[in-house]
């Protein structure tokens, strides 16, 4: 995971791109190929407050990487230490996961500006209305 870097918004923080039930996802560029990525990091904490064993995600991680479909998100890589796992995953361009379906101009455009996610949902859904 060292060839990732960051994308970062006009405040220098990492641009986050989605949230679940036991992390985050941010957007970052590989170093080697030039090309974006999701890092979604999951907290071995969270996971462990409500019961799933870290055997449960490293199943999931070694079926998921084997997987090549067009409409599954391709896992690339994987990393863990003691507080979470990293998993570098195919970045889906036309949408974005915290703005279900938002093109990708649009959703540039407000995460450059710094537009908090439930402000650009709310906007979307102006747009699409």
């Amino acid at each position: 995971m060292d060839n990732f870097e960051y994308v970062r918004n006009y405040n220098n923080e990492p641009v986050a791109i989605g949230k679940g039930g036991y992390g985050k996802i941010y957007l970052a560029k590989n170093m080697k190929d030039n090309k974006e990525y999701a890092i979604k990091y999951i907290s071995k904490e969270k996971m462990k407050s409500v019961g799933v064993d870290g055997s449960v995600i490293q199943r999931e991680i070694d079926v998921h990487i084997r997987i090549t479909h067009p409409r599954i998100i391709k896992l690339y890589s994987f990393l863990e230490d003691k507080y979470n796992y990293y998993l570098a995953l195919e970045y889906a361009q036309k949408y974005c996961a915290s703005l279900e379906r938002c093109p990708k101009d649009v959703r540039c455009k407000l995460r450059d500006k710094g537009v908090s996610e439930e402000v650009s949902k709310k906007i979307v859904t102006k747009l699409i209305t």
